[in-house]
């Protein structure tokens, strides 16, 4: 009897009943077929339609009702954010925007986050295929078991915060919390002239650049939690490494849209740039972020080794080189994204004394890294995001008082 019914479900994956159903829209021909075969590797996924044009996979997607689409960041008639856009007005489903190494992608990555489940993957292709093909069938696996109900604030976005209608009646107020929650935010980074409260909380004790640093790693969903916890952070802040993972492109455009609301100087990082208080400094797209420590003075390099954890740059890497550099001098916090970079990073700094804080779930646009960090044991704090940036400050400060 139990054969029968493994027989029975393996016949309904072949024939597409309970598999993944995909549809791949790419201009670059190359591309969209080595994707095809990529996902073609796992029997739990099949292809259900590729394209070139955006207007038209937009037509099957409403007719074929896909669990996932793929979308390279070339569409033979419109934008990748304009898709994203129309796709979530017309029927949300989650997406996955494919660049490559040597592209910069044409889709604005940071806004395009902001409308439904997106998240992105960059890849190498050579002599048609694509290295490292699993991670395809890896991010797609993911994206198809999140509830769009989750993401329907973003989503909602596309029509000015109205909300949009469901039956269930829980997931609107549900919504409408988190919309005036963002508006919220909007307001806040609106305001560089923080109020005098917040300056007193903040007046932050002088100390050598040498010996703290915060490193902050964030994927899907970082772009918008990044901006405001960093907005919060004082002037004379020790220096602060940011790796979010997005294509390379958006690094510098991203830098400065953070720099308009922050208290400290917001830069992308360079080769050779010595740290210094009151400093962000945002990995590039497509290379790791590390320090060299020389004679009490530290520096960035800039690598370009192998991906960790399928990424490039990698929190991991980060993590590892700040230790080396700074001991139990260094806070490392992992915000939203799928998968685990940072966990390792944030185990190794806690063997040497530092300090670890995760996101909650709550204000988790996909609670993955931050739950890989928070089921391993390692966070010694795990807060929202209204109280992160407060807790380093304060943390830091208590620290130096002692």
């Amino acid at each position: 009897m139990i054969v029968v019914i493994i027989f029975l479900i393996l016949k309904l994956i072949t024939i597409g009943y309970l598999s993944i159903r995909i549809i791949v829209t790419d201009q670059d021909n190359v591309r969209r077929n080595a994707l095809i075969r990529a996902v073609d590797e796992n029997m739990n996924v099949r292809v259900i339609s590729d394209l070139r044009s955006g207007k038209k996979a937009l037509e099957n997607i409403k007719r074929l009702l896909p669990n996932v689409v793929i979308i390279g960041d070339e569409l033979s008639d419109m934008s990748g954010f304009a898709f994203v856009m129309q796709l979530m007005k017309i029927q949300p489903v989650a997406v996955l925007i494919v660049s490559n190494d040597d592209n910069k992608t044409t889709v604005d990555f940071p806004k395009a986050l902001d409308f439904g489940i997106v998240d992105t993957v960059t890849i190498a292709i050579k002599d048609g295929e694509i290295n490292y093909p699993s991670i395809i069938s890896h991010r797609v696996n993911i994206l198809n078991k999140l509830s769009i109900s989750r993401f329907q604030s973003q989503i909602d976005q596309i029509n000015n915060y109205s909300p949009v209608r469901h039956k269930n009646r829980k997931i609107i107020e549900q919504g409408r919390e988190t919309r005036e929650k963002v508006e919220s935010i909007r307001k806040i980074l609106s305001n560089k002239n923080l109020q005098s409260s917040k300056s007193k909380l903040w007046a932050f004790p002088k100390i050598k650049t040498h010996k703290r640093v915060i490193v902050i790693g964030a994927s899907t969903g970082g772009p918008k939690l990044l901006t405001y916890i960093v907005s919060q952070f004082p002037p004379n802040f020790p220096p602060v490494l940011v790796i979010q993972h997005m294509p390379s492109g958006f690094v510098d455009g991203f830098a400065e849209r953070m720099n308009q609301n922050a208290r400290m100087k917001v830069k992308m990082a360079a080769e050779g740039d010595i740290l210094q208080n009151g400093t962000v400094y945002i990995a590039q797209g497509g290379y790791h972020m590390e320090l060299d420590k020389s004679s009490g003075v530290t520096r960035i390099k800039i690598t370009e080794g192998a991906k960790v954890n399928f990424v490039r740059p990698a929190v991991d890497v980060t993590l590892f080189s700040a230790v080396r550099a700074y001991g139990s001098g260094v806070t490392g916090v992992i915000l939203t994204g799928m998968g685990a970079d940072g966990r390792e990073g944030c185990r190794v700094v806690k063997k040497q004394k530092g300090t670890v804080i995760a996101l909650n779930e709550e204000d988790s646009v996909i609670y993955g890294m931050n739950k890989a960090v928070i089921d391993a044991g390692l966070a010694d704090k795990i807060l929202g995001m209204d109280d992160i940036a407060k807790h380093i400050g304060l943390s830091l400060k208590n620290k130096i008082e002692k």
